[in-house]
């Protein structure tokens, strides 16, 4: 008896390590599939049309209120930078870009310049003008110091109030939720807007 269960275990043993290896080979065998990881679901699926280049400054205004810091102490103490900077433009398309940057300005001259180089935001969208001197704008975001990771970007909606018309553009002063936005003026590194609103990262 004991030497009937003997055989069955040893028999027992070679099927599986007989079974466990035909196994082993048939998947060597086998091609090797890659398989891409899918991608993060980022953005929404709208496709944003491209933009006209150049940008007009007559399209463009700023927020007038902009907040200035100096840089530290030990850095030379030549200019000044922004903490709330936001450039708008409104293309005569219909379409809107809202762009939130960092604004170099000058000690002594107080003029003013772009950087491209520090992290900047941008929402990209539409804008209409309404009856009774509003203007509405709809956008959401396309470029971050960040990555959007989950969901669809939410879309933003704001109403601008024209506080003071002009004769050859959008408006003269334009108001946000109580922010007021003016025509920017000769800033440096205009011709840095075009490219920074394209750098779609969110896209």
């Amino acid at each position: 008896m004991r030497r009937i269960t003997f055989r069955l275990i040893v028999a027992s043993l070679t099927f599986i390590l007989g079974v466990t290896a035909a196994a082993i080979w048939f998947a060597s065998r086998r091609p090797t599939v890659r398989v891409s990881p899918p991608p993060s679901p980022v953005s929404s699926p709208e496709v944003i049309r491209p933009l006209p280049r150049p940008i007009d400054p007559s399209w463009v205004y700023i927020n007038r209120d902009i907040k200035w810091e100096a840089p530290p102490k030990y850095i030379e103490q030549t200019f000044k930078a922004s903490l709330n900077s936001t450039i708008v433009v409104f293309y005569p398309t219909g379409d809107f870009a809202s762009i939130g940057c960092t604004l170099y300005r000058d000690n002594k001259t107080k003029h003013m310049s772009i950087s491209a180089g520090d992290d900047f935001s941008v929402m990209k969208g539409t804008w209409r003008l309404n009856d009774g001197g509003t203007i509405a704008t709809t956008s959401r975001l396309t470029h971050a110091g960040f990555r959007i990771v989950s969901g669809k970007i939410p879309e933003r909606e704001e109403r601008w109030k024209i506080v003071k018309q002009s004769s050859d553009q959008l408006a003269e002063v334009l108001n946000r939720l109580g922010e007021i936005y003016v025509p920017i003026k000769d800033i440096g590194g205009f011709n840095q807007l075009s490219p920074m609103i394209g750098d779609d990262n969110q896209n």
